[in-house]
């Protein structure tokens, strides 16, 4: 008889990615990303980790941002193996891409690598959805602080631990 294996911790982790500037022409873009892990039941926060985008990301948008959220914490899952996620975001079009609903013409150096992710995390994210603005105001405002951030100290550089 095999032994049942342990279940892993599920929280859900709310994605937000924000590009200033990018519609306006002759002002640098401030572009930054965030993802907050929040205990399942409850919805309270247990840590986040924001960070601005480094030039090699530009040209900065929305959806980039929105993506590298994702990409970031995927990777924060990877390095947590007792975690089972539920991923929130607040972009359709990006949800809708990694769904299947939605082409992913764009970006196609962040989709290879968020595709292998995806593959490789398995059944360690449960699901991936769609969710109000008004529900994802956390990770929104550590995404818009960093993007307005000229230097992004400790603070947010600090990993989640749960």
């Amino acid at each position: 008889m095999k032994a049942a294996r342990e279940k892993g911790k599920e929280v859900v982790i709310q994605v937000d990615g924000s590009c200033v500037n990018n519609a306006a022409e002759g002002t640098p873009v401030m572009a930054g990303y965030a993802f907050v892990v929040l205990e399942k039941d409850s919805r309270k926060e247990m840590g986040h980790c924001a960070k601005k985008m480094m030039p090699k990301h530009y040209p900065a948008t929305e959806t980039r941002c929105e993506m590298l959220a994702i990409l970031s914490a995927l990777h924060w899952i990877k390095k947590n193996p007792h975690v089972i996620a539920h991923i929130e975001s607040d972009s359709e079009s990006t949800v809708n891409g990694i769904l299947g609903k939605a082409k992913r013409k764009q970006n196609r150096d962040l989709w290879q690598p968020m595709e292998r992710l995806f593959e490789e995390l398995g059944h360690r994210v449960s699901d991936i959805s769609f969710v109000r603005r008004d529900v994802n105001t956390v990770a929104d405002a550590y995404a818009r602080e960093v993007a307005h951030a000229l230097f992004v100290g400790a603070g947010h550089r600090e990993e989640v631990v749960v």
